[in-house]
């Protein structure tokens, strides 16, 4: 049998967990995409779909320098890699629609 902490959180618990996931999501963005700082927090606060294609980026972040400080599998690395590429350009897709690219809406 499973004991979820997750089941047993409070409301309270929950917001706070989403605020650190957005302080890790605004310092992610932020880092890898200066120049578009205000739009990527507009849409970090208004967009979910755009919320969860920057939990996957952290994800695959965060694997990517795992995987290069391990210096373990190259393969895999440089799949990670691909993977990130590809997820900056969805973000970056994401921004540009909003107005981010110069074009405004």
């Amino acid at each position: 049998m499973t004991n979820r902490k997750d089941s047993k959180s409070s409301p309270e618990d929950s917001g706070r967990h989403k605020a650190s996931q957005t302080v890790r999501f605004v310092n992610l963005l932020i880092q890898r995409f200066p120049h578009l700082q205000v739009v990527s927090l507009q849409l970090l606060m208004q967009n979910a779909a755009f919320r969860e294609l920057c939990e996957e980026y952290e994800v695959c972040n965060r694997a990517t320098e795992n995987l290069a400080r391990t210096g373990s599998d190259e393969a895999m690395l440089r799949e990670y890699k691909a993977l990130r590429l590809r997820l900056e350009g969805e973000l970056l897709g994401y921004m540009s629609q909003q107005g981010g690219g110069g074009e405004s809406r």
